[in-house]
């Protein structure tokens, strides 16, 4: 059952059959590894599906991606071959703190995308934190999201996003990869991204979400995110 599983995200997450891929392997702190892996998926590999869960804030959510289909989530589930992933398995949540999860209620609202079904589990939180919650308090209550995240699913794959911040982020995604680290998952930084200025969305344009800003990612910034997210969950998936 573990070897099928294996071949299930790597054969969704290159979306075609028969062709080998150099990808580039992202290192923990967001910088390109020159390592690559050569993948090779078949038409039988494509019959499997693949479960995935997202929790995160206003980026999950999709801001300001001009287009709906053209948000990181969107793009990855287009890539795993999905219609559309259940709402039972997104939480994303506009202006959400890492700093309130130690209330019960907001940290089961999170929760509530996993199950046992779930096959990998893509956390994006922290980037409302910066500047406003004491690193221990975050690290404190970015470890129960972790550990409860573990508990419900002994078995998923666990991808932790760092801040979308700069280097004023730092202090936090170490706390969030020491937290990934503790229940064997893993940390992938976005500073890198959030750093190119193309990445970010031109303000002032009518989205889904409402009026753009200038601190989201645009269209192209939830691409490179998609990108990042499919290339860090095969590498983990073949490194298990």
């Amino acid at each position: 059952m573990q070897r099928k599983n294996q071949k299930r995200l790597l054969a969704f997450f290159l979306g075609i059959a028969g062709l080998s891929l150099g990808l580039s392997v992202w290192a923990g702190n967001g910088e390109t590894n020159k390592k690559s892996a050569e993948l090779r998926v078949t038409q039988a590999d494509l019959k499997h599906k693949y479960t995935l869960a997202f929790i995160g804030d206003s980026l999950t959510e999709g801001f300001y991606a001009t287009q709906r289909n053209k948000c990181f989530l969107n793009l990855v589930q287009k890539a795993i071959g999905l219609e559309g992933v259940s709402a039972l398995h997104v939480r994303g949540k506009a202006g959400a703190l890492v700093k309130l999860l130690h209330d019960a209620g907001n940290l089961d609202y999170f929760l509530a995308a996993v199950d046992e079904r779930v096959d990998a589990v893509v956390v994006e939180l922290g980037t409302n934190d910066v500047g406003v919650t004491a690193f221990e308090e975050f690290e404190q209550n970015y470890q129960k999201l972790v550990s409860g995240i573990r508990r419900k699913n002994s078995r998923a794959l666990i991808l932790c996003l760092g801040v979308w911040r700069g280097d004023d982020g730092k202090k936090y995604d170490e706390a969030i990869q020491r937290s990934a680290q503790s229940v064997g998952g893993e940390f992938s930084s976005l500073s890198d991204l959030y750093k190119k200025i193309y990445n970010h969305a031109k303000p002032h344009i009518q989205t889904p979400w409402g009026e753009s800003d200038a601190f989201h990612p645009s269209d192209e910034g939830h691409a490179k995110i998609a990108d990042r997210i499919k290339i860090d969950l095969v590498i983990m998936q073949k490194q298990r």
